[in-house]
């Protein structure tokens, strides 16, 4: 069942858990490699976490130049 962007209005954005931000996120069809995805899980970036991430802190945990632009632009 997907989930959709009406539904996460519903949440209060800064409570979101890893997995509903890389739900999120993959909805927002940045066309990113499932690998990056679970960078974001293995390293536990919730909303609050993401909200304050930037090109160099979603590099230095292991993305490539590409992805994180796109997801620093979702910041």
């Amino acid at each position: 069942m997907s989930t959709s962007t009406a539904e996460y209005d519903s949440y209060l954005i800064e409570n979101w858990d890893t997995e509903t931000l890389i739900n999120f996120l993959k909805e927002q069809d940045l066309k990113l490699e499932k690998k990056y995805y679970d960078i974001l899980y293995k390293e536990k970036i919730d909303e609050p976490t993401f909200l304050d991430m930037t090109e160099k802190k979603f590099i230095k945990a292991g993305l490539k130049m590409g992805p994180a632009i796109k997801l620093v632009k979702e910041v």
